[in-house]
């Protein structure tokens, strides 16, 4: 089985989807607009820093998935169709899209593969007819969600692969997440998405001989 691993967010889109969903989602929402302010100061940062470093786990990103609590499933699959065409369309990243469709056309097998919401990634995977996609699920009970992650996949996607993909003979990855040097290291051939200038260092110091620097930065 050849396999071709794209990332969503930053690599087929210009687009963190996760916040950018939920600000479009809760634009009326006070409560949610101080949340996002406090969450962008140089404090918030600070303080989400050792649990996304040490503990694996994004707090700013867990606070916000708190305000979807008591949101029907119906209603946010609903929402989320909507803010891929008002919002996300306009943030596709041609060349990448591209490439996804160069490697679907010599028959490998597309695989989706965020930290991203489930319910996002499975209307961005029905977009470009993608049937195998992971993403983080989000807990829900009788039709609502709970506002927490029944599981997240943000990270340990190299595991993912390995588990679910056992015998793959070829590996294409597209990513542009540094947490993504495991991945984009176990790949027969990788492409990074440099979106910051500063990433460059990051990647120049990793040296990945298997691996194509696309820029996307000026």
């Amino acid at each position: 089985m050849k396999l071709a691993v794209f990332d969503v967010c930053g690599t087929l889109y210009s687009s963190n989807t996760t916040f950018d969903f939920l600000d479009w989602y809760f634009s009326k929402n006070k409560k949610y607009q101080f949340f996002r302010k406090l969450s962008k100061t140089f404090l918030g940062k600070i303080l989400n820093y050792p649990f996304y470093k040490f503990m694996k786990k994004d707090l700013i990103r867990l606070l916000g998935t708190s305000f979807l609590k008591d949101k029907s499933i119906t209603e946010i699959e609903i929402a989320s169709r909507k803010f891929i065409i008002e919002n996300l369309d306009a943030k596709k990243k041609p060349d990448i899209i591209k490439l996804l469709e160069t490697y679907k056309n010599e028959n490998y097998e597309i695989v989706l593969i965020s930290g991203s919401y489930e319910f996002l990634i499975k209307e961005i995977a029905l977009k470009f007819e993608v049937k195998n996609f992971f993403a983080t699920k989000l807990q829900n009970i009788n039709g609502l969600y709970t506002g927490k992650l029944s599981h997240d996949q943000l990270f340990n996607k190299i595991d993912l692969i390995k588990t679910i993909y056992p015998k793959y003979q070829e590996l294409i990855v597209v990513s542009d997440n540094l947490t993504d040097y495991s991945l984009l290291k176990a790949a027969s051939k990788g492409f990074i998405v440099c979106n910051k200038s500063k990433h460059m260092n990051f990647w120049k110091e990793k040296n990945l001989k298997n691996c194509e620097v696309i820029n996307h930065y000026e």
